[in-house]
């Protein structure tokens, strides 16, 4: 869709565009895939670290969940992938809502890893996925940048940043006291399944888990950023990793409401734009970076979740099958 755009418009014709990739060669192509792929493993020992300590998953049943879902994401909107993730991690989301009471020992909680108690560690991995590109991108400087799109004197003041630091703190405590567990006995199965939800975030407050998480939800963005640089810098314009960081920012932002099928249109806009607004690289390599960074993505997801079906089914014990 967004190669017609810019097609109709003049900006740029077929033969540009189709000789501005083919100076990848299967090298450039090559690569992408790789660093992509890679993104995913990161992503599953991301999960793996956040994993509450109570419970245990066979590695091969949780990368299986994780790049098939992943997959799910990437093709279909609307995030449909996480609760397939929930419930290859379970195999059981039929017991998901049955509003059963506890029967586990550890701190009266039930043992079993539900579907609930899935989904709290798929909004747990969220919140240090999303948390760690924040990071990433104050630490860089890459808010910042190009210096023509926010100059420096138009930053916001401290404050600003205070203010929204203490209202996400008082958001956390006012929502730590309004999921209590005293409520009418009409709402004890609702309260059993917030409960259930809640301890998927246990992990997550967990300090040497919590910085696994990081350290893996950095490396896991770091992927994606080595597949941009080399494919601008294929392309004759290498990126520094402030730049890179910008550019990863943009295409988040512009994919983060699914508005087609594998974001086809919307991931193209955010990397052509991001990367002539830091680069001012042509639209053709800058539309060409896009593209086979986008089929990059999606075929190296596609891998790994045939090669985590196969290492489940014919490697993996049998009881994690």
């Amino acid at each position: 869709m967004i190669v017609s755009i810019f097609l109709s418009s003049g900006n740029i014709s077929w033969h540009e565009l189709k000789h501005s990739i083919s100076g990848f060669g299967v090298t450039g192509c090559l690569l992408a895939f790789l660093f992509l792929g890679g993104q995913i493993l990161f992503m599953v020992f991301r999960y793996w670290a956040l994993l509450p300590t109570e419970h245990s998953i066979n590695i091969f049943r949780m990368a299986y969940a994780i790049s098939v879902g992943q997959a799910v994401n990437t093709y279909f909107p609307a995030r449909a992938g996480d609760f397939l993730k929930a419930a290859l991690m379970t195999r059981d989301p039929k017991t998901a809502f049955s509003g059963k009471a506890p029967t586990g020992e550890f701190e009266g909680e039930d043992r079993r890893f539900t579907f609930l108690k899935a989904m709290g560690l798929i909004v747990a991995d969220r919140v240090v996925d999303v948390g760690t590109l924040i990071l990433m991108v104050l630490f860089s400087g890459a808010l910042f940048i190009p210096a023509d799109i926010v100059a420096k004197k138009e930053m916001p003041p401290t404050w600003v940043f205070v203010a929204v630091i203490v209202g996400i703190l008082a958001a956390v405590i006012i929502a730590k006291y309004a999921v209590g567990t005293r409520v009418s006995d009409k709402l004890k199965t609702i309260a059993h399944w917030i409960k259930d939800f809640r301890a998927g975030f246990r992990g997550m407050v967990k300090p040497r888990k919590l910085a696994l998480g990081i350290l893996f939800a950095a490396l896991s963005w770091g992927c994606e950023i080595l597949s941009l640089q080399t494919l601008s810098s294929m392309q004759g314009f290498p990126m520094t990793f402030t730049q890179a960081v910008f550019v990863l920012l943009a295409l988040n932002f512009f994919i983060s409401v699914p508005l087609s099928i594998a974001n086809f249109g919307p991931f193209e806009a955010g990397v052509v734009m991001a990367l002539q607004a830091v680069e001012k690289i042509p639209t053709e390599q800058a539309l060409a970076v896009a593209t086979v960074h986008h089929l990059a993505q999606m075929t190296s997801v596609v891998a790994m979740a045939a090669i985590s079906f196969l290492l489940l089914r014919y490697v993996a014990p049998k009881s994690a099958r």
